[in-house]
Formats: C-alpha cells, structure tokens, sequence
C-alpha cells in the first residue's frame, strides 16, 4: 500500500476546521472528509469534489488543501481500495473513528460484527485504574478513560509532558500503553497512538492503522482497537465472526 504524503482529516466541523488550519500551517497537503457540502472546512480548503482518490491526487499534486463530500469511513476505505493511505489520519468525527472504520470494513468483507459479551468486556476494563475511567458504554464495548478529573479541563495547547500542566501529577504509564496491557493475553488488538500535530489537534498514523486492520482480517475472535495519547483514550472491543482470512 501506498503511503500518500497528506493529512486525510476526517469530518469538516468546527475540530476538523482546526486541524486542517494546523496542515496549512505547515504547509502539508490535506483532504477533507465530510458528507455535507456547507460544513465548516468548506471556507477553508481550494477546492472540493466527489471522487476521493481524485481529490487526494489533486491535494499532493498541487499541494493544496481539498474537500470530498463523502462519509469519511467511505472515503478511507475508498482510498485503501485502491491502495493508497494517508501519512497521518486525523479523526474529527463523533464516536471512535478507528473502530467504526473497522467495524464497517469488516462487514463490507461478509464478517459479522458485533460488541463483546459483558463479562468479557468486563474482565478488560477491570484492568484499567478505576481513576482514569470516564465512561463505559456496554453495547459498544467500548471504554473511555483519561488521566484529566471529569471536572477538569485540559490547557491547551498541549505537548503531553509527564507532568501533567494542569494537575501537576506525574503521568509515568502513556494512556495507550495502558489500553493496550489492558487486553494484553486476552485477545487481539492495537491501540493507535495519537501524536500531537498542532494547537489541540492530534492524529495517528496511516501505517499504523494499516497493521491494525491485518489483525482484524486475521482474528477470529475478539479484537481490541484503541485510539489514544499520552493523558486520553478510547478502547471498542469488537466480536468478529468470520469463516477464513480476509484480505484488503
């Protein structure tokens, strides 16, 4: 697969809006995802269209900024049908953009799938410090959890140093290496870590997300897919029901 030298940002709202002024900055080539023709990022970008690898050819080409009015989960896995992935992949859409581009690659290949039992939902979150968890959402399986009290706001912008700037606590365990022990010898998975890009926009990146989606077409059981930084997380646990080995 082909790594494209972008930043594929997924949702054009107000976050999606930032993180592609965060690629402007640097001078980065970048694609927008968002189904609607007047969201925010639209006043922002050079140009936009529908066909996805047209618009990512367009955005390298001309080093420019671009807009596709597509579902950003389509719009990815249009661009690995044709073997192409961003650099860094920014998730700027609600819920947990990873596991749902997963989850919907997965069922386009016939899997079915579907949340974890409870128990066994259960026996990884309980792994976790009670203190970092935020919330849980059982028929997602899915965890979120964070090293920032609930009543709390982070400062932004922020580097991630192990001494939190706001709490003054020292953070020795990143979040995704945490989420990640967390399933360790119970089931497959990765946790995609999240790296800082600029202001309070962070994104992981393409390759790794690559090597996540091989896990998913080899596991047959259950998988773990985790998008976190050093001081917040999301973790889905995801029931695969599958007959043989997929393929991209």
């Amino acid at each position: 697969m082909k790594l494209l030298k972008m930043v594929f940002i997924a949702g054009g709202g107000n976050f999606g809006a930032r993180a592609l002024k965060v690629a402007k900055e640097a001078n980065v080539p970048s694609l927008v995802a968002d189904i609607s023709y007047s969201c925010h990022a639209r006043e922002h970008v050079n140009g936009l269209g529908y066909d996805v690898v047209n618009e990512a050819m367009k955005a390298i080409n001309e080093q420019s900024s671009r807009l596709v009015i597509m579902d950003a989960k389509e719009a990815l896995w249009k661009l690995m049908e044709a073997g192409l992935m961003p650099f860094i992949i920014v998730p700027a859409v609600p819920n947990h953009f990873a596991a749902d581009v997963v989850r919907s690659i997965m069922e386009k290949k016939g899997v079915n799938v579907k949340g974890v039992d409870r128990q066994e939902f259960l026996h990884v979150v309980k792994r976790l410090p009670k203190s970092v968890i935020c919330s849980i959402d059982f028929d997602r399986s899915r965890v979120v959890t964070s090293y920032m009290p609930k009543d709390e706001l982070c400062k932004v912008p922020c580097n991630e140093p192990i001494i939190c700037p706001k709490t003054k606590k020292v953070r020795l365990t990143p979040m995704y290496e945490m989420l990640q022990r967390a399933f360790s010898g119970i089931c497959d998975g990765l946790v995609l870590q999240s790296h800082f890009l600029g202001e309070d926009v962070g994104g992981f990146y393409g390759k790794d997300f690559a090597r996540a989606l091989k896990v998913a077409m080899s596991c047959k059981g259950t998988l773990a897919i985790g998008t976190a930084c050093r001081c917040h997380g999301v973790l889905d646990l995801l029931s695969l029901l599958q007959t043989g080995t997929c393929e991209v």
